[in-house]
């Protein structure tokens, strides 16, 4: 699947037929990307401590 962003990049994902991500593509570094989740999709979510002063939040979908 190939995603065209807005600026003209493309970032090309391969999933498995499972849904999983196989191979990804992206036009810029992981770390310049966030991901927005509707409120209402989201049936949960958990704040996980790093032990350096950060922490990830882990959140389950509906």
């Amino acid at each position: 699947m190939d995603v065209t962003l807005d600026d003209g990049a493309i970032f090309d994902v391969e999933v498995s037929e499972k849904g999983s991500v196989r191979n990804s593509s992206t036009p810029y570094p992981v770390n310049e990307y966030h991901v927005e989740i509707p409120k209402s999709s989201i049936s949960s979510k958990e704040r996980i401590e790093l032990g350096n002063g950060n922490y990830d939040v882990k959140s389950k979908l509906k």
